[in-house]
């Protein structure tokens, strides 16, 4: 029976934010339930002409706003499509954490674990 229960569990667990949040929370934070997901962080790719396209040069923000440049790991598709937001003082084994998440997030989906 406790195992009958425990694959009814299992089955009833998809890669939706709610669930993997419920999974997240049962297993390492039941009492408090402070882990939660928030999405990543995408910027918008700057383009900066090369001198062989013979283009001016302009690297100014919208409104004279600041400019901020990113690598190619923190911008677009190439960054993590949800963080798993862990608090400080919560003591969890981080292999068994991150094996929880890859048996439940769609293949695509990239992640990191952030402790705040």
């Amino acid at each position: 029976m406790q195992n009958r229960s425990a694959n009814i569990y299992h089955l009833g667990i998809t890669g939706q934010i709610c669930y993997l949040e419920k999974v997240l929370n049962d297993r390492f934070d039941s009492s408090q339930r402070r882990i939660y997901i928030s999405n990543g962080n995408f910027f918008d790719q700057v383009y900066i002409f090369t001198q062989d396209e013979e283009l001016d040069i302009f690297i100014d923000g919208e409104g004279g706003e600041d400019l901020y440049l990113f690598t190619e790991q923190e911008s677009g598709s190439e960054s993590v499509d949800f963080i798993v937001n862990v608090p400080l003082d919560l003591q969890y084994n981080d292999a068994e954490m991150k094996a929880i998440i890859d048996m439940y997030k769609l293949a695509s989906k990239t992640y990191k674990i952030d402790k705040k």
